[in-house]
């Protein structure tokens, strides 16, 4: 399999603004913002029934784009996630989306 296009990086944090303030300095800008709540499909796209977040889509001028986000609360999920670190110390993050 070959990957052919990114549509962005998901990054989690743990302070909105601080990451924000940081990845400004590297020099990206917010595209949008992300909405604060999620409810019917947009949930149930990533397996839960509602959550509430703060976040926003960041482009970098040379052309790549993150999505920072600050999860505040999780509802109703079967959804998991996980973080390690790869052998460099980079953090992955798996999520199983519960059962289909």
């Amino acid at each position: 399999m070959n990957i052919t296009a990114l549509l962005h990086i998901n990054i989690n944090c743990s302070d909105f603004e601080r990451s924000q303030t940081f990845y400004e300095m590297l020099g990206f800008k917010i595209l949008m913002p992300v909405p604060a709540e999620g409810t019917g499909d947009v949930a149930a796209a990533v397996g839960m029934t509602s959550y509430t977040v703060q976040g926003a889509l960041m482009r970098h001028p040379s052309g790549p784009i993150i999505d920072l986000l600050q999860w505040q609360q999780l509802n109703g999920t079967t959804t998991r996630f996980i973080c390690f670190k790869d052998p460099d110390g980079t953090v992955l993050e798996l999520v199983d989306m519960g059962a289909s």
